[in-house]
C-alpha cells in the first residue's frame, strides 16, 4: 500500500477541482472502472499518480487524433 500513497492522495472533492469535472462524470469515470478510488475509513480517496494517469487517458480518449 505504501507505494499507491507515496505521491500522496486527494479526497474526491479535491479530484474533481483538480480535474474540472463534475460529481455526476467522476461517478460515472469510477463505474467504468477508469479512475481508480480507495475508501480509508468513511473517506473515498484518488491517488495523485491514478489522477494524472487517468488524466492522460482521459485525454487521450478525447482527442485520439494528438497521440
Amino acid at each position: 500500500m505504501t507505494e499507491f500513497y507515496s505521491d500522496g492522495a486527494m479526497t474526491l472533492k479535491d479530484f474533481q477541482n483538480w480535474a474540472g469535472i463534475r460529481h455526476t462524470k467522476t461517478f460515472d469515470e469510477i463505474k467504468r472502472g477508469r479512475l481508480k478510488v480507495l475508501r480509508v475509513g468513511g473517506r473515498t480517496l484518488v491517488a495523485r499518480a491514478d489522477a494524472r494517469a487517468w488524466l492522460a487517458s482521459y485525454a487521450a480518449r478525447s482527442n485520439p487524433q494528438a497521440a
